[in-house]
């Protein structure tokens, strides 16, 4: 039995990335366009997405700083420059502070680019939880 089937259009040498996205009785796609920008020289890149289906914003924290605020479903950030090295993340409902995930070992490269993707439920299964994947972008010069 097919869960789901979609086409979408992509230009020639297009990166993208496509999450399945709601419940299995309502599933849907996400298309995330994957595009290479400047960044500062000698560092990391990363940006954030919010794909947990529920109505409960994020806030993100890296080493304790806060990087975004009140990220609700379906929002993503720009990529935003990180030195390069092992970092501490930690995620956070905005509307408790109470705290969904923590990746106490978040090594980041430098000149790489990275998408942070919140997936699960926040109130119920699966749990919340982050995917941290290396954007194809990385490999392109």
């Amino acid at each position: 039995e097919k869960l789901l089937e979609v086409s979408f259009p992509l230009q020639a040498e297009e990166v993208v990335t496509a999450a399945i996205v709601g419940s299995p009785d309502e599933p849907g796609i996400q298309v995330i366009s994957d595009f290479e920008q400047d960044t500062e020289e000698d560092m990391a890149a990363m940006r954030f997405m919010n794909l947990s289906d529920t109505d409960t914003p994020v806030s993100i924290y890296v080493d304790q700083k806060p990087v975004v605020y009140d990220l609700a479903y379906g929002e993503i950030t720009t990529f935003l420059p990180f030195a390069p090295g092992r970092h501490t993340m930690t995620v956070q409902d905005s509307t408790t502070g109470q705290t969904l995930v923590t990746h106490p070992a978040l090594t980041l490269k430098q000149d790489n680019f990275y998408t942070v993707y919140g997936v699960g439920r926040i109130d119920g299964r699966p749990g919340f939880e982050v995917l941290i994947p290396l954007e194809g972008i990385s490999y392109l010069s």
